[in-house]
């Protein structure tokens, strides 16, 4: 290993020294060094480390004094290899470092390098708004020297935005903005760019034709300039489109030639991303067995912390195996879904509350800056006064005194007043955080108590008749303890639902989804006869609960897959929720054997299913026949939840 690392490493230095010696042939140094700057693209996305040793060397080799504006350059291609390998932070150092040599000497065009590539870092980040900031900062600066290069890479990544925005025919105008540029530069790296983001746009305008159009002539230019990167970006998003129509056997043709050039150029994100699309290729085709090969191919790719990308994999992972009939690694896998979930949101908190630390700390010193600057203009306004006589002299220095002396007070004055004010809203918003946790405190409490005391109690009870009943037939009561232990099952599941609910902030209808189909795929794991079932929530992705309204949609559902499995003895259950303008309808069904409405007097269980019901502003709708199922339903107006 350690000798491969070391061919490697000199492999790479070869490549290097290469590059110096061919540039060395230019006649002036300022030729050489642009040289090399070109050089460092063809490298940066393939073998990032030769590129890296590139910004190097021309880092060492220029200077601020002789030639900023190439060292302003290099530093710039520094940060961008930062970027490429995920060191944000370090980028952001080294284009803020760029732009402290840029600004002074107004070398607009390093300066709109800078604002260019730091809306990348921002977009990356999903900050869209500061993304938004930096390119049109950029796009002015560009503007003043017509540098038409940089604007057409300014409208590309205004495009980029606002298509994530969901603003699409606003995108496709930028977008078309950049072609037109590159078109007349004849940039054939930034047409390809220019043709596959088009296709994406047309995609979502519905556009197919022109989306077929636009990807195609992306390959082609691709394939001219050899770009194995974007040739293999434009080949996964042609067999989306192919997905999205259902013609499967070219989707995934399409998505394997991209996996192949994704490997060649050794670039694991974009890797992992393809693979998560042909495991969702193969489910869609049935082939559930290369789904699972390619999902777990993927997963290898990401860093263990990176938590919301494995755990949307392994949702994706459990389908597979539940769908291929293997209930037990179903469940293993929607389990590991679960634990990177509260990884992740638990590493989020920690994030958002360092961030809030860093603002803080960050307008502390504004408010320093600014106190000094005042004390400063007041000092140069002492120093003029001096220059006069004598007498306007001693007269202005009354003044000054007096009027300092004025204002200092009144800022005094101003500074307590606003550190009251602050201290008052600390402690209103530190009551209201006290009452809502009190209030949050007494629902779980009153759920644990009617639900997890009732049973604890009949637990106790039950184990006080066995001991009393020395003469029971073995069987019965080794029946009786199974039935307890059941029961004591059951007891830590919702024990533990109830604690997952009292870790989040706010339940998604993509939790709840995913609880319930752990909790059935944990049934089928631990039972011999086996549910057939389908959870379709078209809904998923949009609707968000306070924690207290999603615990009381997902005790709906799950008292209601109990009674199914339990008294209606059902061997298939159906579970789907929908969404219109105003509400959310979810419906439970099951092919059970039912009951006549007229005759049946509810017990309990529906009981508490219809005041949860009326506690997110719902109706329960409970219709059966014998023999022929139950089915279960309810809608959620829009003033429960929100989007």
């Amino acid at each position: 290993m350690v000798l491969m690392i070391g061919l490697l490493s000199q492999a790479q230095q070869s490549i290097v020294d290469s590059l110096v010696q061919n540039a060395a042939v230019q006649i002036t140094d300022s030729l050489k060094i642009d040289k090399l700057h070109k050089d460092f693209f063809k490298y940066v996305y393939s073998k990032p480390k030769v590129a890296n040793q590139i910004a190097d060397y021309t880092i060492a080799n220029t200077k601020v004094e002789n030639s900023p504006y190439q060292h302003a350059q290099s530093l710039i291609r520094k940060g961008i290899y930062y970027d490429v390998v995920s060191k944000k932070d370090s980028a952001l150092l080294l284009y803020d470092r760029a732009m402290e040599i840029a600004a002074p000497r107004k070398d607009y065009i390093s300066m709109g390098n800078v604002y260019n590539d730091k809306g990348l870092v921002y977009w990356n980040r999903d900050e869209l708004e500061l993304a938004m900031e930096q390119y049109v900062l950029g796009a002015e600066v560009f503007e003043k020297v017509d540098y038409d290069r940089g604007l057409s890479s300014i409208y590309n990544n205004m495009g980029l935005i606002l298509y994530d925005l969901g603003r699409y025919t606003e995108s496709k105008t930028s977008h078309l903005k950049a072609l037109k540029i590159r078109e007349r530069l004849k940039d054939t790296y930034g047409l390809g760019a220019s043709y596959s983001n088009l296709s994406n746009v047309a995609k979502r305008l519905d556009q197919r034709d022109s989306t077929q159009y636009y990807m195609r002539k992306a390959i082609e230019i691709k394939k001219e300039s050899n770009d194995k990167r974007g040739l293999a970006i434009a080949y996964q998003n042609l067999g989306i489109d192919f997905r999205d129509a259902r013609v499967l056997d070219s989707a995934i043709f399409y998505s394997e030639k991209a996996q192949i050039l994704y490997e060649e150029i050794n670039n694991k994100r974009l890797s992992a991303n393809n693979l998560v699309t042909l495991a969702e290729m193969f489910q869609l085709d049935g082939q559930y067995e290369k789904g699972i090969d390619r999902i777990k191919q993927g997963i290898l790719l990401i860093k263990e912390d990176q938590h919301k990308q494995l755990a949307e994999m392994e949702v994706i992972k459990g389908r597979l195996h539940a769908y291929n009939k293997d209930f037990k690694e179903s469940a293993a896998a929607y389990a590991r879904a679960l634990e990177h979930r509260d990884s992740y949101e638990e590493t989020e908190r920690t994030a958002q509350a360092q961030e809030y630390y860093e603002k803080y700390q960050s307008a502390q010193k504004e408010q320093e800056i600014a106190e000094q600057r005042a004390q400063l203009a007041e000092n140069d306004l002492k120093l003029q006064r001096r220059n006069q006589t004598i007498y306007l002299l001693i007269g202005g220095a009354i003044l000054i005194g007096l009027l300092g002396f004025f204002f200092m007070r009144q800022r005094q004055i101003k500074s307590e007043q606003k550190a009251k004010e602050k201290e008052l809203e600390l402690a209103l918003a530190k009551i209201e955080t006290q009452n809502k946790l009190h209030e949050q405190r007494l629902r779980i409490s009153r759920d644990l108590h009617d639900n997890i005391g009732s049973q604890l109690t009949f637990l106790i009870s039950s184990l006080d008749n066995l001991k009393y009943a020395q003469n029971l037939d073995a069987n019965v009561t080794n029946s009786k303890l199974a039935s307890l232990s059941g029961f004591t099952r059951n007891t830590i599941g919702e024990l533990r639902d109830t604690i997952w609910a009292m870790n989040k902030n706010k339940i998604s209808l993509e939790d709840i989804e995913e609880r319930t189909t752990s909790m059935i795929a944990q049934f089928n794991a631990t039972n011999n006869d086996q549910i057939i079932w389908n959870v379709e929530f078209d809904a998923a992705n949009v609707v968000i609960f306070n924690s207290v309204n999603g615990m009381h949609v997902f005790r709906i559902i799950q008292e209601a897959i109990n009674n199914a499995l339990k008294y209606a003895e059902a061997n298939e259950i159906s579970i789907y929720a929908t969404s219109d303008d105003q509400d959310v309808h979810i419906t439970i069904k099951d092919n059970g054997k039912g009951f006549e409405l007229d005759n049946y007097q509810p017990g309990n269980g529906i009981k508490n299913m219809k005041e949860r019901a009326r506690l997110i502003n719902s109706v329960l709708d409970l219709s059966s026949k014998k023999d022929a199922g139950t089915t279960i339903q309810f809608s959620i107006p829009s003033d429960s939840y929100s989007k």
